[in-house]
């Protein structure tokens, strides 16, 4: 069962529905799908029945995209692949185009990508990208897929968008160090890198904001994150040949 309207989508799990439509509006438009005939009731939000929060992508990149453009949109439920793995929402920025116009960019919910593409051409091919936030780099990425109104990919099977050609750093391999203390306070530091190495540091926020950034480290002084909010972070660490992520968790002094 699916709720759409002209940017955004939820659909139902069998317990509780899921995506980027999180309020229903008086005044606005909707669409219902089910598998068989059935009736809809909606029921005002109460507190805690809000499930997991939509984390908007900033927009980083220079994509720009017209919602009202067009007359229907296309659904899709995705994972991103790199090398096989998922990577932290907030590395990478998801867009859909046709031809070099962007069509939607993609929202995290729960780990997944929920994505809504405009348009109305059924012979239109929608092709993918995915922007590092922190690399400030494109990548295409492999799938494509014709314009429909129909939802593609599910909750338990989203559809898989894999990164092309995407070169990891050489040298330290990533999984020789570490970061610390998580959750942390005040100040992090990195363990098992040679500060020469490191030509970058930056923090993101989930939703691929970069909030700090420094073009040295002192292992000495580590990096201060007391100005943080709580919450959760990456931090992209820029090395000759690539950038690699570590995620932590940011507590206030005072808890």
């Amino acid at each position: 069962e699916v709720i759409k309207n002209q940017t955004d989508f939820s659909v139902f799990d069998g317990q509780k529905w899921q995506g980027t439509l999180t309020e229903l509006k008086p005044g606005e438009g909707y669409s219902y799908h089910a598998a068989s005939a059935k009736s809809f009731t909606y029921s005002p939000v109460r507190a805690g029945q809000v499930t997991a929060p939509v984390l908007k992508m900033s927009q980083a990149t220079t994509w720009e995209y017209n919602a009202h453009r067009y007359r229907d949109n296309m659904n899709i439920i995705a994972r991103l692949s790199v090398e096989g793995q998922t990577p932290e929402a907030g590395i990478y920025t998801v867009g859909a185009f046709c031809g070099d116009e962007c069509r939607g960019i993609g929202q995290y919910v729960d780990g997944r990508l929920f994505i809504t593409v405009h348009g109305e051409n059924a012979e239109d091919v929608i092709r993918f990208k995915a922007y590092e936030n922190a690399a400030e780099t494109e990548r295409d990425i492999n799938e494509t897929m014709l314009f429909s109104d129909a939802l593609k990919g599910t909750l338990d099977q989203p559809v898989t968008l894999s990164i092309k050609s995407l070169s990891l750093p050489d040298n330290p391999d990533p999984s020789a160090f570490v970061i610390y203390p998580s959750p942390v306070r005040d100040k992090l530091y990195i363990a098992g890198l040679n500060g020469e190495m490191i030509k970058s540091i930056k923090i993101l926020t989930v939703t691929g904001s970069i909030i700090l950034a420094t073009d040295s480290y002192n292992k000495g002084e580590g990096i201060n994150v007391s100005a943080l909010s709580d919450g959760n972070y990456l931090l992209a660490i820029g090395l000759e040949d690539g950038v690699i992520y570590r995620k932590f968790i940011k507590l206030s002094l005072n808890r």
